[in-house]
């Protein structure tokens, strides 16, 4: 049973993931070009302290790398759904939880960075990254949804062919056409006169031959 039966404003779960990996496919591509600008950025800002750098270097390296391998999984994911092969959406489904973790821990660094620092602009980026990463983690509820309905869908398929596989030797002798039951009938039916006719004859036959015999020694006693 899925999780969900239908996702966003789409009521099948087919269509949302489409969406899905072509959101996602934006989504991250948008990520590897701000976290290769914010890296160039931290490494010419030379007032930064080395733990800062460091710690934000660190977390946008690894921005950068899973939005970089999240761009092949969405594009693994859309061949996935036109294709029904379900394990193509588990690298989309990795992928996106693990970016989810990353983003949320990140946001919980900037907070302990810019603490002290508090702005407006500051407060409206990490609200907007906080609702993306509830929006991220609903994606996630869709796609595995319908990884489940795919799922259910494939047992389903395999149980109907290992039953009619088995039912097939079994019922292969009573399905016979009627035209080739009449026909063998018909044959059954010649035969079985035909064998009845020549018992006749032979009959018919030894009863002339044992008549004909004293008939033959009367003739010679005249």
């Amino acid at each position: 049973m899925p999780i969900l039966q239908s996702c966003c404003c789409f009521k099948s779960l087919k269509k949302a993931t489409i969406a899905t990996g072509i959101y996602t496919s934006i989504y991250y591509t948008l990520n590897v070009i701000q976290a290769s600008y914010e890296e160039h950025g931290l490494l010419n800002n030379s007032p930064l302290r080395l733990n800062q750098f460091t710690a934000s270097a660190a977390f946008l390296i690894l921005i950068f790398t899973i939005s970089s391998s999240g761009i092949v999984t969405s594009f693994l994911l859309l061949f996935g759904v036109f294709k029904n092969a379900e394990y193509l959406l588990i690298p989309w489904i990795l992928n996106m939880i693990a970016f989810t973790i990353l983003d949320a821990t990140y946001i919980f660094y900037g907070l302990l960075v810019h603490v002290l620092k508090w702005s407006p602009s500051v407060a409206v980026l990490l609200v907007l990254d906080f609702f993306l990463n509830a929006f991220n983690f609903y994606t996630v509820l869709c796609v595995v949804s319908y990884y489940q309905e795919l799922k259910a869908q494939s047992s389903r398929n395999a149980s109907n062919i290992q039953v009619v596989f088995r039912k097939t030797p079994a019922s292969s002798n009573l399905h016979i056409p009627s035209q080739k039951r009449e026909v063998v009938r018909g044959k059954q039916e010649k035969t079985v006169k035909f064998s009845e006719r020549s018992l006749e004859n032979e009959a018919k036959g030894d009863i002339k031959k044992h008549d004909a015999v004293p008939l033959i020694n009367l003739q010679q006693k005249l």
